[in-house]
């Protein structure tokens, strides 16, 4: 039996039972294999935020936004979520991730202490930022073979999940434009947001 034949067989209704010394005991069989790799599946760029109750203005979880797209800012601001900064988020590139993450942070700490320096309390990411850096993603994942979501089913535009549609996940304009790109906001004072003082 290969693989694949066991996968069917388990979409199909045969719960597995136990891992034997010679592979899987299901309800109905028993499969075996020189090698199983336990891979039971994932939500890559979006399902570490989807999984805690995030809620932005309103009480909308961030889950339900991102129902049919993940759409952010840089991967780092998602639009009617104040105060909500992203590591490596949906719609950052597909990089290096210790270097992405270097970048992300350095780029969040230069918000915040501009927040600190100037006294404001709330960073509020701006809709039409959202829109334009969401809109340019999808400019250039249409010029990937990744853009094929009718024959691309891949964990990179989410579509391994139950019910969910492919949707553009990837920044693939290259790294280090996107990193230029962090350093030319910063060096703006962030344009991508606006920033509110509370009363009092």
């Amino acid at each position: 039996m290969t693989a694949s034949d066991a996968r069917e067989s388990g979409d199909n209704g045969e719960p597995i039972i136990e891992i034997t010394e010679t592979g899987v005991r299901t309800t109905e069989n028993h499969y075996e294999f020189d090698i199983i790799v336990l891979a039971t599946g994932f939500q890559a760029y979006t399902g570490a935020q989807e999984a805690l109750a995030i809620r932005g203005r309103n009480g909308r979880l961030l889950k339900d936004k991102w129902e049919t797209e993940s759409a952010s800012i840089m991967g780092v601001f998602v639009a009617d979520f104040p105060n909500l900064f992203m590591i490596t988020g949906p719609q950052a590139p597909f990089a290096n991730l210790p270097t992405s993450i270097e970048q992300n942070i350095l780029y969040i700490t230069d918000c915040i202490k501009k927040m600190e320096s100037e006294g404001y309390d709330i960073c509020e990411p701006r809709q039409d930022a959202e829109e334009s850096w969401t809109e340019q993603t999808a400019e250039i994942h249409e010029q990937t073979l990744m853009a094929q979501g009718d024959k691309v089913h891949s964990w990179m535009m989410g579509a391994n999940i139950e019910d969910k549609k492919p949707r553009v996940l990837v920044y693939f304009g290259g790294a280090n434009v996107y990193y230029d790109k962090l350093r030319e906001s910063a060096d703006d004072g962030f344009p991508e947001v606006e920033f509110e003082r509370l009363a009092g």
